[in-house]
């Protein structure tokens, strides 16, 4: 199935899901959300520090690497989803990160490919 034939949600009525988690816990939540039949999501690569995280030498907190996922959702749906990665994330856990919504003015749409078996 391609692309341009999958449902994508009306983009004047849509929340912005994005979630920020520590290095390897993205590919569990794409894997999940596609499972679930939402494919306007996307991983991303970042890094930071927060607050609690070690000091390093220079008196700094050292940065770790974070992967940060992003899921576009129906208003209708967002409470709904929110949860799902809450819950699919274990962001409740000890440096599980953090997770929060927005509502968008202007989007264009975009899939999710496939996810290999070997990312895990």
């Amino acid at each position: 199935m391609n692309a341009s034939s999958k449902s994508v949600p009306d983009f004047g009525t849509t929340k912005l899901i994005t979630c920020v988690l520590y290095k390897g816990g993205s590919v569990k939540v794409l894997k999940a959300l596609r499972e679930k039949g939402i494919n306007t999501a996307a991983m991303s690569h970042a890094r930071g520090s927060a607050i609690g995280d070690p000091v390093g030498r220079s008196g700094l907190p050292r940065e770790f690497s974070k992967e940060v996922v992003t899921v576009l959702v129906p208003k209708e749906q967002a409470e709904e989803v929110f949860e799902f990665v809450f819950e699919v994330a274990e962001i409740d856990r000890p440096h599980g990160g953090f997770v929060y919504m927005q509502e968008l003015t202007k989007a264009v749409p975009f899939a999710l490919p496939d996810v290999p078996d070997e990312a895990e």
